[in-house]
């Protein structure tokens, strides 16, 4: 999931700030034709019906005189293919009003949908409902706070979390774990070129992907060698020592440590856990997972209009070779690709109608 906060316009007045947020996350087709409402919510009021909430709340805030502009906007996105039923829409709400200390003041809420992901709109008002003061957040670090109740999210309704999240949850002790910097910057690193080019070819995610969507916040997890492979095997991966430093296997795949994130590194971990142990835990067997996202859709939509695949041979490493007799070294075929399907991975290369490429 992805959290983001909305900064309020200051140069506005109160009343139509406020007027114009609420009626967008209630009608957004008044805004964008294309964008569609697929559930309200709203608490913290007195009364029922939308306008009187509207009044409510624009009455709540002009009462603190001294916040210009008291009433936040926080959007809440699921992941492409992810769609939160209404008790799961409600139970974010509180989960996230909680974590932001704002467990009922009034909220206004809808989800959203007008792109491949579900997102959820939050108007609400930071003016304490009984004694009128002006609530500031987890004192200004209001967005470390929603990126907790995200991780909190995620885990109890079973959501994907983002490659580089700052926090996961533990329920067995209720703990947030905060994600190093170095591990974030680790796991939000591009695949490999050779990966992508195998993605955008099949639509499958490669095993450098799952791998490093996989590790995010598992070293917090970890005190010792033994829970370390008892953490990588429940994700479908072990951890194994080769001549000159490590692997992670996924499936039959296996991938340089350190290429996950140097914390995975032999020499890092060893100063971690001490003297590499090796594992004994049965690895849990991942299914291949379909590859969402703007490259994917690229790629499907290349093939499908039968695009010159010397126009985007620019993708492939050069020493890409091609299958077919007679074929340039740097994959530069002379006809085009009409077929309808995308190129799906067989043997040693990548077939694509006649055209048989290396793998990469």
């Amino acid at each position: 999931m992805i959290v983001k906060k909305i900064r309020a316009d200051k140069t506005r007045s109160k009343v139509a700030s406020i007027t114009a947020l609420t009626n967008y996350i209630v009608d957004p087709t008044a805004k964008n034709s294309t964008e569609r409402l697929a559930y309200q919510g709203a608490r913290g009021f007195v009364t029922d019906t939308f306008g009187e909430q509207q009044q409510e709340m624009i009455a709540m805030a002009l009462g603190a005189s001294r916040s210009v502009q008291p009433v936040m906007h926080w959007i809440l996105s699921w992941k492409e293919g992810e769609l939160p039923a209404a008790p799961q829409i409600e139970e974010a709400v509180s989960i996230f009003l909680q974590e932001l200390q704002l467990k009922g003041h009034q909220a206004i809420y809808a989800l959203h949908a007008d792109t491949d992901n579900f997102h959820l709109h939050i108007a609400v008002n930071r003016v304490h409902p009984l004694n009128g003061k002006v609530i500031k957040p987890n004192k200004g670090f209001d967005l470390e706070a929603a990126h907790r109740a995200i991780a909190k999210i995620e885990l109890l309704q079973g959501w994907r979390s983002e490659a580089n999240a700052r926090y996961s949850y533990a329920p067995e002790t209720a703990q947030f774990v905060k994600a190093t910097q170095e591990m974030r910057q680790a796991c939000s690193k591009k695949v490999p070129t050779r990966a992508r080019d195998m993605e955008v070819r099949s639509g499958i995610k490669s095993a450098a992907r799952c791998a490093k969507e996989g590790v995010v916040g598992l070293l917090e997890l970890c005190s010792d060698w033994q829970s370390l492979h008892s953490e990588l095997a429940a994700r479908g991966m072990r951890y194994e020592k080769r001549a000159g430093g490590a692997v992670i296997i996924l499936g039959d795949v296996a991938l340089k440590a350190s290429s996950i994130g140097r914390p995975f590194s032999l020499s890092h971990l060893q100063k971690r856990f001490g003297l590499f142990q090796p594992g004994a835990d049965a690895v849990v067997l991942r299914a291949p997972e379909a590859l969402s996202g703007l490259n994917c859709r690229i790629g499907m939509s290349i093939c499908r209009r039968g695009v010159n695949m010397a126009k985007i041979a620019v993708r492939l490493p050069r020493r890409c070779a091609m299958k077919t007799p007679g074929a340039s070294r740097n994959c530069e075929p002379s006809k085009r690709l009409n077929g309808r399907r995308y190129a799906s991975e067989t043997g040693k290369g990548v077939v694509t109608n006649s055209i048989s490429y290396a793998a990469c």
